[in-house]
């Protein structure tokens, strides 16, 4: 036998070995150990437990599904003690993605229930394809067949989940910085996760940002919105739409006001928007936290109440 054979095969062997190891302490890392994932995955837990909370009282529930945004402006608590409307705060990373954020949403819907979709408008205007924070996400807190919300089990999905896993340089480089700096290894902590669900955090440092240019829904958020509204009515479950808060600079109220209004009627078709007045505009950057869509605790509550009063005006849509 060749000799320089006989040790390529032991070499080969150690190569692949190393590269499964690796990929093993990868996985491990980015699903139990990542601080980003860690965070969400326990905000996501308090979340669901607060919602089987609600349905053993049998009363119907409200249910905000979107990204940071509504995590940060919206108090589930302020809801039920002064309007009397029992509510989820589901809201998660952007990053996640819409199908992401959704898919680990619709499961706790059940008859009776009102969603509230409050996703920001950039999750709707372009492909819906899953990015690895959402996939992430997904395996971390163990639905790995909720990207296509069906109850069916396609091996392509676990592929992308699998591949996912991989934490990647940019990771490694940021955790590497933080502990080298003394810096926390995560922005948020567990502390700030709150009742039903809400977020908040004592960071400060928005500021106004100017009219967003015309966002219009893509034909694949058309798709999937005509879906979720499909599988609500199936679920005798009614829906809206509405629109974060984004601090907005005073010279671009009106069309910013004009931009996001187009918006909120395209998903409109599908969602009927709720008018709270605001309809996305809010130019006190006082009531902004670490971004100009993070909510301080005090504008929360200001937020809170206002679509509070909204809600009790507004009749829900019948999906019988």
């Amino acid at each position: 036998m060749n000799s320089s054979t006989s040790h390529s095969k032991p070499l080969f062997a150690v190569l692949v070995g190393s590269l499964i190891v690796s990929y093993i302490v990868g996985a491990v890392y980015t699903v139990w150990i990542n601080p980003e994932i860690r965070f969400w995955r326990a905000a996501y837990r308090v979340k669901v437990q607060h919602a089987r909370d609600l349905d053993s009282t049998n009363a119907p529930k409200t249910v905000f599904a979107g990204g940071s945004s509504c995590a940060f402006q919206i108090d589930p608590k302020i809801l039920e003690e002064q309007f009397g409307i029992p509510s989820v705060n589901m809201g998660l990373h952007a990053g996640m993605g819409a199908r992401a954020i959704l898919a680990l949403t619709l499961p706790l819907l059940k008859p009776g229930d009102h969603l509230v979709l409050n996703v920001e408008p950039s999750l709707l205007t372009g492909d819906l394809a899953l990015p690895p924070l959402g996939l992430q996400m997904l395996a971390a807190t163990g639905n790995f067949n909720a990207p296509t919300l069906s109850n069916s089990f396609q091996l392509e999905q676990i592929i992308q989940i699998l591949l996912s896993l991989r934490p990647g340089l940019r990771n490694a480089v940021t955790m590497t910085a933080k502990v080298i700096a003394g810096r926390p290894s995560y922005r948020y902590q567990i502390s700030d996760i709150h009742y039903g669900g809400f977020l908040t955090t004592n960071e400060k440092g928005a500021s106004a940002v100017t009219a967003p240019k015309e966002q219009k829904l893509s034909t694949e958020a058309r798709e999937y919105l005509s879906r979720i509204r499909k599988q609500t009515h199936q679920k005798y479950v009614s829906g809206q739409y509405l629109l974060s808060w984004s601090c907005i600079r005073k010279d671009s109220e009106l069309a910013a006001r004009k931009n996001l209004e187009g918006f909120a009627r395209e998903v409109g078709t599908f969602f009927p928007p709720i008018n709270d007045g605001k309809n996305g505009v809010h130019s006190n950057p006082e009531d902004f936290a670490d971004t100009s869509l993070h909510l301080t605790r005090d504008g929360a509550t200001r937020r809170t109440e206002c679509l509070g009063q909204a809600l009790q005006m507004q009749p829900r849509t019948q999906t019988r």
